[in-house]
C-alpha cells in the first residue's frame, strides 16, 4: 500500500519524452492540455491538497482539476502533498526533497519521485478515493494515454512530459538567486515574474513561503495571481478562503 517505485515513474517520463517525437499532434492543443495540466497542479494539488487554502463550491470541479494533476505526471495528491510538505518544513535545507541548492540533479530532474511520508497527510490516506488513485496512480496515467491515443487526443501522452518540465523549471527559479524578496528569510524561496506567467501565479515564491496557506500569492497590487483569482471568483466557497 502507498507505494510505486522510482522506475516505474521513470519508465512514464521517459514514453511521454519519447512521445514528443514519434506522436503527431498539433501544438496548440498540447498546450492547452498543458494549461489544464496546470492549473489542476497549482490549484487541485498545491492549494487545495497541500495548503487546504480553501474549499470547492463544487464537488466535480475539484475531481475534473485532480484528474488534470494526475495527468502531469507528478504523482497522486498524497505523494505530491506529502513531498510538498516536507519541502515546506525543510526548505533548502539538506532534508528538502527538492531543492535547487542541492544541485541540478536534486532540484530539477528528482524532484517528482522524492521519498514522502503520508503521515503528513493523513487526511487525505483516510479517504478511500485517494488510497484507490494512490494504489493505482500508474494505471489511471497510462490508461488515460490509451483513451486520449483512442480518441485521437495523443497530445495527452506528451504533455505529460512537458508539464513535469514546466513545474521543474518554477521550481528552480523560485529558489535560486533570481527574483526579489518582499519577506526576509533564511531560505533561497524568490519572486520571479516570468515564473509567476507561465505558473500560474506560483512564481511569486517569496510570497508563497511566506504565507503558504493563503489562497492567493499576490501580495504587491501587480503580482498577478492568475490561480488565486480563478480560485476567488471561480471555483471557492468564498466564505473557505484564508
Amino acid at each position: 500500500m502507498f507505494n510505486y517505485s522510482k522506475e516505474k515513474m521513470w519508465a512514464v517520463y521517459w514514453l511521454s519524452t519519447l512521445s514528443l517525437f514519434v506522436i503527431d499532434f498539433t501544438w496548440w492543443t498540447l498546450v492547452l492540455y498543458i494549461c489544464f495540466q496546470g492549473l489542476g497542479s497549482v490549484i487541485a494539488y498545491h492549494r487545495y491538497y497541500s495548503h487546504g487554502s480553501f474549499k470547492f463550491k463544487h464537488t466535480s470541479v475539484k475531481w475534473i482539476l485532480t484528474y488534470f494533476g494526475i495527468m502531469s505526471g507528478q504523482g497522486s495528491p498524497i505523494a505530491w502533498s506529502a513531498v510538498h510538505k516536507a519541502h515546506h518544513k525543510n526548505v533548502d535545507q539538506h532534508n528538502d526533497p527538492h531543492s535547487p541548492v542541492h544541485g541540478f540533479l536534486r532540484g530539477f530532474v528528482f524532484m517528482e519521485f522524492a521519498p514522502y511520508d503520508v503521515r503528513t497527510v493523513v487526511r487525505l490516506t483516510k479517504e478511500k478515493a485517494h488510497v484507490f488513485i494512490h494504489n493505482y496512480y500508474l494505471l489511471i496515467l497510462v490508461g488515460s494515454w490509451v483513451l486520449g491515443v483512442l480518441v485521437g487526443l495523443p497530445e495527452v501522452i506528451a504533455a505529460t512530459s512537458l508539464s513535469i518540465l514546466c513545474t521543474n523549471v518554477g521550481n528552480w527559479l523560485g529558489h535560486t538567486a533570481i527574483g526579489y524578496k518582499n519577506f526576509g528569510n533564511d531560505s533561497e524561496d524568490r519572486n520571479h515574474w516570468l515564473g509567476a506567467i507561465y505558473f500560474f501565479g506560483d512564481g511569486w515564491h517569496n510570497n508563497h513561503h511566506a504565507k503558504p496557506n493563503s489562497f492567493t500569492t499576490q501580495v504587491k497590487w501587480w503580482e498577478f495571481d492568475i490561480a488565486g483569482f480563478v480560485i476567488k471568483h471561480v471555483l471557492a466557497d468564498k466564505t473557505t478562503l484564508k
